[in-house]
């Protein structure tokens, strides 16, 4: 039974085991590389062989002995970070050959004739643009400055169409709560779309202008239904209603011109039923005023009647 257990344990942990020697054995290669970005990658995966080999002594700790393991990434992460303890003592850098140098420029210039199109395009520039950056960083000349002054120029592009893309998301996402568009939403909308013409140094100009007129396309029908309601709005509302119509007009009719027939045709059905409810209202209040006032004239005192039936019965006798 112990034998049993002891050739589990040892079954689950070989392949951990061999990930864990493979990545040691990757470590000291990388340490020994004269460039900065296998150094850099020697530095993210330290942490990760440390949860390797802790899992290792979890699960089989009676049948390995991890010390080994343990020794050598000690060994790699002062190589990194300093020998001995102290903290003072730091590991100097190897030299970088000035041939590496030209041909990590060469590669930022690669990336900086990218003509990325996508999401995914654009996070694995920024992320091979920061690996050159490692290497570039305490170096300068003219082709540098240039290179770098273009870069920020790219990567400007870059959060230009991330913010457009998130409005656009979240303006969809209102519209979908049923949401009113206000004239605001349109006015940006309209400014989104000039930046298209902005994104100059990419290929992200049709991916936000796609967007767009998607989004066109549920405005328009938002607008188009919002347009109809209000057209239907009760005495009470329809003068809230004209004023809504006025004031999202320039805009709705700017951003959606297709909608301007139907937006002139709102505001004259408001008008006229503003107009018609007047009328009623001013009919209204003459029919009250002449009601009360032929009430007015029907009405007689208890004197006046008691004369009148004196005069009558005075008369009745005298014939």
């Amino acid at each position: 039974m112990e034998m049993k257990r002891r050739l589990t344990a040892l079954r689950k942990a070989m392949p951990k085991m061999s990930a864990v020697e493979h990545y040691l054995e990757q470590l000291h290669e990388w340490l020994r590389s004269p460039d900065a970005y296998d150094r850099s990658k020697a530095l993210d995966i330290l942490d990760q062989l440390e949860k390797e080999i802790d899992i290792i002594e979890r699960e089989a700790a009676p049948y390995v002995d991890c010390r080994f393991y343990r020794e050598r990434l000690q060994i790699c992460t002062a190589k990194l970070h300093g020998e001995g303890t102290s903290s003072t003592k730091t590991y100097p850098e190897p030299p970088i050959d000035k041939d590496y140098v030209k041909e990590v420029i060469a590669r930022a210039e690669l990336i900086l004739a990218r003509r990325e199109t996508n999401e995914d395009e654009v996070r694995a520039s920024l992320n091979d643009m920061e690996d050159c950056n490692a290497v570039l960083r305490d170096w300068s000349s003219k082709r540098l400055d240039e290179l770098r002054l273009r870069w920020e120029a790219k990567r400007c592009e870059f959060e230009l169409w991330q913010q457009s893309m998130d409005r656009i998301r979240q303006i969809d996402d209102s519209l979908q709560l049923s949401k009113p568009v206000e004239s605001s939403t349109l006015a940006e909308l309209r400014r989104i779309e000039a930046c298209c013409d902005q994104l100059r140094l990419t290929g992200l100009e049709h991916s936000l202008r796609l967007a767009l007129r998607r989004l066109r396309v549920i405005v328009e029908a938002a607008l188009g239904e919002r347009l109809d309601s209000l057209k239907m709005s009760g005495e009470e509302d329809c003068a809230v209603a004209h004023t809504i119509v006025q004031e999202v007009g320039e805009e709705l009719v700017t951003f959606c011109p297709q909608l301007d027939e139907r937006h002139t045709e709102a505001r004259r059905v408001l008008h006229d039923k503003m107009e018609l409810f007047r009328r009623l209202q001013n009919y209204y209040d003459a029919m009250k005023y002449l009601r009360n006032q032929n009430i007015a004239w029907n009405t007689i005192t208890v004197a006046e009647g008691i004369i009148w039936n004196h005069k009558q019965r005075y008369s009745a006798f005298h014939n």
